[in-house]
């Protein structure tokens, strides 16, 4: 893979750490094209059915890739549409979910592989089109669910057959017969709305490797928070509101009075859209010096 600049000049360039056994197995990248994701991401698969996660601001040369996963044999090249890539693949079209936090992705949950649409895909009017260039017939799937809502027997296509589309209409070219080449188009503008992509629901903060220590008449309260947080800290009747960062935090805590013996602290974190951790605690124990009395 390479990146150039508008006069063509290499800026940046990448290859698996394996790709001289790639190339001398007829198994290299080279089969597909990359997809520009968000989040400086960059998405590439090849004949040997490992996706690849790359950085474009430092593609890295020969190294390893910044996230990597079987995916399948890829040949012509995917689409990025509202959270999906959708890549063209010999035994039919995958759907795999971005995560651009972790920089990672995963097979969309509820995404049925229609084994013939292998072609390479495209999006408009609502769904996912791609070409079966073994069978001869154009689909039009979920972008979902991966489910056929459009198909039409047009023959065949050549290799890599990709649909079109502009001004409300969808073009692929095919063959009715070994003589017979041409363009079909339909229109596409008023197709129903395709059912919604699932979104997981957000989750709220995680709160870990808490710990409790008293220092003279203070509590320090130690723990590791997953992300931005407000953390509610209660000892008994008193409560402590304070703002943590993500990673580990500390509070140092002062009380009035406290009754020697074992106590127990409770923490919840709750974020900026309000979504709320679990209930978490830590026991402690108080014992306090003596004083001295002077007569």
């Amino acid at each position: 893979m390479l990146k150039l600049d508008p006069n063509l000049g290499l800026v940046d360039s990448w290859a698996p750490t394996d790709w001289r056994s790639l190339d001398s197995g007829d198994a290299d990248i080279g089969s597909s094209m990359p997809v520009l994701l968000p989040g400086n991401l960059v998405f590439e698969d090849g004949k040997s059915g490992l996706g690849y996660l790359l950085d474009s601001t430092h593609l890295g040369g020969v190294s390893n890739a910044v996230f990597s996963k079987s995916v399948c044999a890829s040949f012509g090249g995917g689409i990025y549409v509202n959270g999906v890539i959708y890549v063209a693949c010999s035994n039919g079209l995958r759907a795999l979910s971005l995560d651009t936090t972790h920089r990672t992705f995963a097979a969309l949950p509820g995404w049925t592989v229609n084994g013939s649409a292998e072609g390479p895909p495209i999006f408009a009017g609502g769904l996912v089109w791609s070409a079966g260039t073994g069978n001869g017939i154009l689909y039009g799937l979920d972008p979902a669910s991966g489910a056929t809502k459009f198909s039409a027997d047009l023959g065949g296509f050549q290799h890599f057959t990709t649909p079109s589309a502009g001004g409300g209409d969808l073009f692929v070219a095919n063959h009715a017969s070994s003589t017979a080449d041409r363009v079909t188009a339909f229109r596409i503008a008023n197709s129903p709305a395709p059912t919604p992509t699932p979104t997981p629901p957000p989750k709220p903060p995680a709160i870990s490797k808490l710990h409790a220590k008293v220092v003279g008449r203070k509590l320090r309260i130690g723990f590791n928070l997953s992300e931005a947080a407000t953390v509610t800290i209660r000892l008994g009747q008193r409560k402590w509101t304070r703002h943590a960062r993500p990673g580990h935090d500390s509070f140092l805590l002062r009380w009035r009075k406290l009754s020697r013996g074992r106590h127990r602290v409770l923490l919840v974190a709750s974020d900026a859209a309000g979504h709320r951790s679990k209930r978490y605690s830590v026991r402690f124990r108080y014992r306090p010096k003596a004083r001295l009395s002077l007569f």
